[in-house]
């Protein structure tokens, strides 16, 4: 079932247009029905190609075409393997002698051999010309794009001269080179900007509001020359500012590819008991349309705790009540803002005897990382005879093994305070807390 504002979209004749979609408005349902009707109006699905920011997102637009529509030679694609297919197409014009391979781990090493080499030649410190040699590469600039010192500012352009030659020798390219070449290739030479536009008769990208400005200027020129272009983002959504992705980026697009405009307001997804709060927070941000919803759901209860602890005790009463009703363990939901207040959080529950279970990325290392933070106070505490307590202290290591002990905030600190100031001989667990530090070490 689509709703009228879903099949202007799908209907979109030519040209570029922007689409705001709210939360859970059904934008992926939206692009998917594009695809197919683009394909029932004769349009080869290799003339569409679908970009995204991740290659999860990717994958799943794929596999969302495949099992509804049976069509899979639609390209769904992220803005770094689509960039990477541009390289391929036209590597000599970019200055290899062949077709280039991906090395990102073995340069990212190579990278941080060049920038030691040239901070210890320039008698720098090396972690300031690392983190500016970072912000260059990441943002895809020159040094005199960059507001520096000239020292420093010398020093980025040989060690940028130094790793590029570098690549082009060994025909080599990082994660960056994905779209810093395809979209210096684009600019500096339009025959190739035709052609490569000319390939693609219908763009449609989603979570626009997720890209860099790296990543926007490729979708600029692509969606310059393809027949349309459907762009679907929300800058209330815009998440991803660490690496680089900021709502001026979509704006920059609807600045220059002027695109028609429309918008997705009926969500599936977000109840009307929470509707008021949800436009209320969007209405901060910027001044689009207000989101409806015909879904009904329940009213959000507000708990302000005082410390984490304040905050474990009413969780666990809540969910203790949950239980009792009946509702399955594996439907209840924590959401937190780090990963430290939920480890605390799930000691706390397993204390009491709810079984809880972390899905966050990375979980799997976590017992490797005490373990090597383990063996770095093992080997502080092994030379502290020889270098004295208060020549390096691991204070990471030792708030990371603290932090997993499942000890309240107030005790971690104390412990803490206490190594740091005293040395490891001064530590003295109380028998209340030692229990839950045997637990770690055997776990």
């Amino acid at each position: 079932m689509l709703t009228i504002e879903q099949k202007k979209i799908i209907n979109h004749k030519r040209g570029p247009a922007v689409v705001t979609a709210g939360p859970g408005t059904g934008k992926t349902h939206m692009l998917c029905h594009r695809v197919r009707h683009l394909t029932n109006t004769g349009v080869s699905t290799e003339e569409i190609v679908l970009l995204t920011f991740s290659t999860a997102a990717a994958r799943n637009m794929a596999e969302r075409l495949k099992g509804q529509f049976n069509i899979d030679t639609v390209v769904c694609s992220t803005t770094h393997a689509f960039g990477l297919r541009i390289i391929m197409d036209y590597w000599p014009e970019l200055g290899f002698t062949a077709k280039p391979k991906v090395k990102a781990k073995l340069l990212n090493k190579r990278l941080a051999f060049i920038v030691k080499k040239v901070a210890a030649q320039n008698k720098m410190p090396y972690k300031k010309l690392q983190n500016a040699v970072y912000r260059a590469t990441k943002e895809g600039k020159s040094s005199s794009q960059i507001k520096l010192d000239p020292g420093l500012s010398k020093a980025i352009t040989e060690v940028l001269n130094r790793y590029k030659n570098g690549k082009l020798r060994k025909n080599w390219v990082d994660f960056a080179d994905m779209l810093n070449l395809p979209t210096q290739l684009l600019k500096d030479n339009p025959n190739i900007m035709k052609k490569v536009g000319a390939n693609i008769l219908h763009l449609l990208v989603d979570e626009v509001q997720d890209f860099c400005e790296k990543e926007c200027q490729l979708i600029y020129y692509l969606a310059k020359y393809a027949k349309s272009a459907v762009l679907v983002g929300d800058t209330k959504q815009s998440i991803y500012g660490f690496r680089g992705a900021s709502p001026k980026c979509l704006r920059k697009l609807i600045k220059y590819l002027k695109p028609i405009a429309y918008q997705l307001t009926i969500s599936f997804r977000v109840p009307q008991q929470t509707l008021g709060l949800v436009n209320a927070i969007g209405a901060d941000i910027n001044d689009d349309p207000k989101l409806t919803s015909n879904r009904q759901g329940f009213i959000a209860r507000f708990f302000c705790s005082a410390n984490n602890d304040e905050q474990s005790d009413f969780l666990i009463r809540e969910i203790t009540k949950l239980l009792a009703r009946g509702v399955p363990a594996e439907e209840i939901a924590i959401l937190g803002r780090t990963r430290r207040s939920l480890i605390l959080l799930k000691n706390a529950l397993t204390k009491n005897g709810i079984e809880a279970v972390e899905r966050y990325g990375e979980a799997k290392e976590k017992p490797v990382k005490v373990l090597k933070a383990l063996m770095l106070i093992a080997k502080w505490k092994a030379r502290a005879p020889k270098q004295g307590k208060h020549r390096f202290t691991p204070v990471n290591a030792l708030t990371r093994v603290l932090k997993y002990s499942g000890l309240p905030e107030k005790v971690q600190q104390e412990l803490l305070n206490v190594v740091c100031s005293d040395g490891w001989d001064s530590l003295s667990v109380p028998k209340k807390w030692a229990i839950n530090l045997t637990a770690l070490y055997w776990h």
